[in-house]
């Protein structure tokens, strides 16, 4: 996110990232299970199946009230 500027980005157009997600979690596809556990394997294969990497992430953003003079 630094490296592209979506901070600088979203400014420009008004709106600023939420501290708290409130519509989805951040990382909503990360494998949730971990390795062994019931289950792990076939959310692991549904994953790949589907193309998700788990890094994908969701910003949310809200807008940025500026005071007028």
């Amino acid at each position: 996110m630094k490296r592209i500027g979506l901070k600088e980005a979203g400014e420009n157009l008004g709106v600023m990232m939420k501290g708290k997600h409130t519509v989805i979690e951040k990382w909503p596809f990360r494998l949730k299970l971990r390795p062994g556990q019931p289950g792990a394997q076939k959310e692991f294969d549904r994953c790949m199946r589907e193309g998700i990497s788990g890094k994908e992430r969701y910003v949310e953003w809200k807008k940025i009230h500026h005071d007028t003079v």
